[in-house]
């Protein structure tokens, strides 16, 4: 088993995916809330570790890291202690039957006297551990991601005396749920040197993000409607040297193409509007690599030129990782979700640079249609000598994001569900077809009446008494009916004889 911090910058993404697994299982254990849902109380510091982890920490705690382990315990007063231990096993593949020990030998390491209770496997790569350690009960998960340089695992580990432990479940929680970690960004020398700071969200105060100290951001959450919003941040080196990207606002949200949506003239490429000051464009639907490919040469080459796209790869592995199944069923059809990530050279402003983007691709879809967005993108534009550095802090960038849980709140209340969204704006794409068929339908029968009328020399009139109506032979100005239904035409409005009243002619 080789020291995390050894492998911890080369394989950060890899051992970062085990940690967030890793983090919904303890979250569940504890019984709280994870990060996104919950405010740590006032008070709290921020323990930022030179390994690359940072972890809030409750008054009267404290953290270290283990350079030699690349392991962070965090200590409370009267045994209380969280231990968060980030591995990588070179050459080797944990299977699920195994995973146990490796669990159980790890727990053995943190506390030498543990004697385990229960072991139960999670899912396919999370296994849970419960026991006994010096009389104290502990809780302990281990959650693991494959690679093909061996296995990234993450070990978490709750324990306190059983007087206290139920007590301490929320501390546990928020802890834990503070927890970033992304590798610990190299300078160009080589060395981890980075320091970071909390940027927040300058337009909506939706979000947090930590970038490296002395950088400059810029963006924020757009709001394009009540409930279109987008985040978008540009993030630079002060050299200029490294720009990096988290979300875009230009993508919109999407409607796939279909038969139906062609008759009412909602061809690709043209906008739809599902209210609310929502628009949708037409476009079908993009899987992660493609969706990639194309926002590259669209979006991207217009500030950096000549694009090369040098690899595009299906990432499915990183939302296996996190066990995001791939589809899902509910009441308004399927949910597919894909990932992928491009690489890619271009030029900006005569200067080669380097490029890379991940990101998400989302679609809900059923008989009558299907949405799809873009849920994540983060990336950089590099000069090939940061390229490196470029990632690795793009991914520390990427995985500091925190929604605000007041904003979030907030939102919730001018917001619609997504899925009553799909369900309503399905329902009122076929509306808006069935209404756009009937009235084209309309139009189309007309235009056949009077082509018909002109070559029979006929005309359409209405019987003003009983509005019937009637067709006639043409030829006159004004046209008459007598009360034994006798029609006659003249060219001046005067009546025939009393027994006769007015037909209107239909134009």
């Amino acid at each position: 088993m080789l020291p995390a911090h050894t492998q911890l910058r080369r394989y950060a993404a890899v051992v970062a995916a085990a940690l967030l697994t890793c983090l919904v299982w303890v979250a569940a254990a504890c019984g709280r809330v994870s990060s996104s849902e919950r405010q740590l109380p006032s008070g709290w510091n921020t323990h930022r570790d030179p390994m690359g982890f940072s972890v809030a920490v409750p008054p009267g705690w404290s953290a270290r890291g283990e350079k030699n382990t690349g392991r962070v315990d965090v200590e409370g007063p009267e045994g209380a202690r969280v231990t968060i231990w980030p591995v990588f096993l070179g050459n080797a593949q944990v299977e699920s039957g195994r995973a146990g020990l490796v669990a159980q030998r790890l727990a053995m390491k943190v506390w030498p006297e543990a004697v385990s209770g229960t072991q139960t496997l999670a899912s396919a790569s999370v296994v849970r551990l419960s026991g006994q350690q010096k009389g104290a009960p502990f809780v302990a998960v281990f959650s693991w991601v494959a690679s093909p340089q061996g296995t990234a695992g993450c070990f978490y580990g709750m324990t306190a005396p059983a007087a206290r432990y139920h007590s301490l479940t929320d501390t546990f929680a928020g802890i834990l749920s503070s927890l970033r970690v992304a590798g610990a960004p190299a300078s160009a020398g080589g060395q981890s040197s980075s320091q970071y700071v909390t940027w927040a969200d300058p337009r909506e105060h939706a979000f947090t993000l930590e970038i490296p100290a002395g950088w400059g951001a810029d963006g924020g959450m757009i709001r394009f409607a009540a409930i279109d919003t987008r985040p978008n941040v540009l993030v630079d080196s002060p050299d200029n040297q490294i720009h990096i990207r988290y979300g875009d606002s230009n993508v919109p949200g999407f409607v796939v193409p279909s038969p139906m949506l062609n008759m009412a003239g909602l061809t690709e490429g043209r906008w739809y509007s599902i209210g609310a000051g929502v628009n949708l464009l037409v476009k079908r639907f993009l899987p992660g690599p493609q969706f990639l490919q194309e926002y590259v040469r669209t979006l991207v080459a217009p500030s950096c030129g000549q694009v090369n796209i040098t690899g595009t790869r299906d990432r499915g592995d990183v939302l296996r990782a996190r066990n995001i199944p791939p589809t899902q069923s509910s009441a308004y059809g399927s949910t597919q979700i894909t990932a992928g990530d491009i690489n890619f050279t271009c030029e900006m402003n005569g200067q080669p640079q380097k490029g890379y983007f991940f990101a998400t691709t989302q679609i809900s879809a059923n008989a009558q249609g299907g949405l799809w967005y873009m849920p994540f993108l983060a990336g950089y534009l590099a000069a090939p000598a940061k390229a490196d550095e470029a990632h690795e802090i793009a991914t520390y960038v990427a995985q500091s994001f925190r929604e605000d849980p007041q904003w979030a709140a907030r939102q919730s209340n001018t917001a619609l569900n997504v899925s009553q969204i799909y369900a309503r704006t399905n329902a009122q794409i076929n509306q808006t077809i069935m209404q756009g068929y009937e009235s084209r339908q309309h139009t189309m029968d007309e235009i056949s009446r009077r082509r018909e009328n002109a070559i029979l020399g006929l005309e359409d009139v209405v019987d003003t008494n009983t509005g019937e109506k009637l067709k006639i032979e043409s030829g006159s100005n004004y046209y008459w009916m007598d009360n034994r239904g006798n029609i006659v035409g003249t060219n001046t409005d005067t009546l025939p004889n009393l027994d006769f009243h007015a037909l209107a002619r239909i134009p």
